[in-house]
C-alpha cells in the first residue's frame, strides 16, 4: 500500500536533507521524501493521499540499550578485515592510542544512520573494556556523534574507568556521558552459560542461577546508591533477577534513593510471572530483546497489560456487565434501608423566650446514624455561662445559642 503525507514540515535528522515538505511510504516504509510537488509526481491510482495540515513530523524519540561497539567488531571480522580488531594488554593503564580508530569509525557511521533512520537518539552502551572507552571518547571528540550515548561500565571488570572519568563524562561532552556500572548477573541465557538441564526443585519456572555471590552483589548495588549511578543489570535467569530484586530492597532500606532512580534489568525472557510482579513493586525498569520476546509473546502478555477481555466469549461479559448492575442496585437499595431512620434533630423548641430569673430545662438532641443511635456522642459549644454545678446561666439580657455538634 503506498501513501504520500504532504502538506507538513518533516524534519529529517539528515545533514544532507534537513527538511522536506512531502513524504512518499511504501508497505510501511518510507522511500523518499523531498518537495511536495516532486513527491505527488510519484503518485499512482491506487496511492492514499494525506494532507497533515501544516503539522511537524519527526523521528520519534526512544532509547534502546545497544551492543553498537560489538557490533563494529562483528562487521570487521564478517568483512575479514580480524587484523583491524583493537587489542590491548589488560595491564596498559595508559592506553589511549586506538590504531584502528578510522576502521571502527567507518563502521560506526554506518550504524549510526541506521539507528537514526529508526528514529533511535540514545543508546545506552555497555563498556567493558578499555578499547571501547577509548572509542567513545574518541569518537565524542572527533565531533562525528549525532546520538546521545550513555556509557555503563563494567563494575566488576573496569570500574576503574568510572573512578578516573566521571567527573570529565558525568554531564554530556559531544554528546556522550558516564551513566553508571552494568553487571552480569548470570551470563546470559542465550549464551547457555546459566541453562539448567532440571528445574529448580520445588520451584516452577525457574530457572538461571546467580554467578555473582550475593556478597559481591551487594557491594555493587551498595556502590552505585552511594555514587549516585545508575545500574544496568543484565540477566536471563529467573533465580538471578529475583536474587537481585531482594538484595535491591535490602540496601534501598539502608539507604533510601530518590523517587526517580530507576534501576534497569535488560533481558529477563527466562522470569516468571511472579519475578515479573517484583519489578513495579522495587520500581525497576525491564527491557526485553525484542528476538526472545517475540518467540516467548505469550508468556508476557500479562506483564504488557495484554487485556484478557478480547478471549471472552459475548455471554460471559454480558453475565458480568449483569452482576456488576446487580450489585449497584443492589447497593444503593441497602443502604437507603439501612438508613432509613437516620436523623439529626433538637427535642423541644429551636427557639425560646425568658424573662430575667426564669430558667429552661433543654432536651438536647436526638442523633441516628446508619441505624446506630449517636446521640451520647454529641458536642455541646454555647455562649452561656457555665457554673461549678455544670449549669448554664446568663446574667444579662441578650441572645444566647447552644450549638450541637456530633463527629
Amino acid at each position: 500500500m503506498q501513501k504520500i503525507f504532504y502538506n507538513a514540515r518533516f524534519i529529517t535528522m539528515n545533514d544532507k536533507q534537513k527538511s522536506a515538505e512531502a513524504m512518499l511510504v511504501n508497505d510501511d516504509a518510507i522511500v523518499f521524501m523531498g518537495e511536495k510537488e516532486e513527491v505527488l509526481q510519484m503518485k499512482t491510482d491506487e496511492t492514499e493521499l494525506i494532507d497533515l495540515n501544516q503539522k511537524i513530523v519527526m523521528p520519534t524519540f526512544f532509547d534502546v540499550c545497544a551492543d553498537v561497539y560489538l557490533e563494529i567488531e562483528k562487521r570487521l571480522k564478517t568483512a575479514n578485515n580480524d587484523k583491524f580488531i583493537e587489542k590491548t594488554a589488560e595491564n596498559d593503564e595508559n592506553y589511549e592510542k586506538f590504531d584502528n580508530f578510522k576502521h571502527y569509525k567507518k563502521e560506526f557511521l554506518i550504524i549510526q544512520d541506521e539507528l537514526l533512520k529508526l528514529g533511535i537518539t540514545t543508546i545506552q552502551e555497555k563498556i567493558s573494556s578499555k578499547e571501547e572507552f577509548v572509542f567513545w571518547k574518541k569518537i565524542s571528540e572527533d565531533g562525528s556523534l549525532k546520538i546521545d550515548v550513555v556509557g555503563y561500565v563494567d563494575f566488576v571488570r573496569n570500574k576503574q574507568i568510572m573512578d578516573d572519568n566521571c567527573r570529565s563524562y558525568r554531564k554530556y561532552k559531544n554528546h556522550f556521558r558516564l551513566g553508571g556500572y552494568h553487571i552480569s548477573l548470570d551470563g546470559l541465557l542465550i549464551n547457555r552459560k546459566a541453562c539448567l538441564t532440571k528445574k529448580y526443585p520445588k520451584e516452577k519456572n525457574y530457572t538461571g542461577y546467580l554467578e555473582l555471590g550475593l556478597e559481591q552483589l551487594k557491594i555493587i548495588i551498595k556502590t552505585a546508591l552511594e555514587e549516585k549511578k545508575q545500574l544496568m543489570v543484565f540477566a536471563d535467569g529467573d533465580r538471578s533477577v529475583k536474587e537481585f530484586l531482594l538484595t535491591y530492597e535490602e540496601q534501598v532500606k539502608e539507604k533510601p534513593v530518590e523517587d526517580n532512580y530507576r534501576p534497569v534489568i535488560v533481558g529477563s525472557n527466562f522470569v516468571n510471572k511472579k519475578t515479573l510482579n517484583l519489578f513495579s513493586k522495587f520500581n525497576v525498569m525491564v527491557c526485553f530483546r525484542i528476538d526472545e520476546l517475540m518467540e516467548n509473546y505469550d508468556t508476557f502478555k500479562l506483564y504488557f497489560g495484554k487485556s484478557k477481555l478480547k478471549k471472552l466469549s459475548a455471554g460471559v461479559v454480558c453475565l458480568a456487565i449483569f452482576l456488576l448492575a446487580v450489585g449497584v442496585v443492589g447497593g444503593y437499595f441497602g443502604v437507603q434501608y439501612i438508613t432509613r431512620n437516620d436523623c439529626f434533630n433538637i427535642v423541644g423548641a429551636d427557639e425560646i423566650n425568658l424573662e430575667l430569673g426564669e430558667s429552661y430545662t433543654d432536651e438536647g438532641v436526638k442523633i441516628v446514624a446508619f441505624g446506630i443511635d449517636e446521640s451520647d456522642k454529641v458536642e455541646i459549644d454555647t455562649n452561656l455561662k457555665k457554673d461549678k454545678n455544670g449549669e448554664y446561666y446568663a446574667t444579662t439580657e441578650g441572645t444566647y445559642y447552644i450549638k450541637y455538634t456530633v463527629n
